[in-house]
């Protein structure tokens, strides 16, 4: 494959606008990543491992109650025909506040001395 012709095909490709979406989306994830890493080894520089350790478990439990609340909605209502968009958009509305809150509530019980 000659030189001009790659450069035509990478062209292409860049010119492409969901390939385009997906590389600024795997660089946000990445530079998220090497962020959090970074303040990761920050935050343990500067805490007691004892401190260290508390945050690292309040944090790890609040990603997974997190991972409740993403599921199921979003996609659903990409989905959705337009006439039936209006109710789903209402019913999940109440369904993530209701969902939301009683992770709270759960979250606020569990961290009760």
């Amino acid at each position: 494959m000659s030189i001009t012709a790659l450069q035509q095909r990478l062209h292409k490709l860049l010119n492409d606008r969901f390939l385009r979406n997906i590389g600024w989306l795997g660089s946000a994830q990445l530079a998220n990543r090497v962020l959090r890493l970074c303040a990761t080894i920050i935050v343990a520089r500067l805490l007691l491992p004892e401190d260290y350790g508390l945050a690292a478990l309040v944090l790890a439990s609040h990603e997974f109650i997190q991972m409740f609340c993403r599921q199921g909605t979003g996609p659903r209502l990409v989905q959705a025909r337009d006439d039936e968009l209006p109710q789903l958009a209402q019913t999940a509305y109440w369904l993530n506040w209701i969902q939301c809150g009683g992770l709270f509530l759960l979250q606020c019980l569990i961290a009760l001395p």
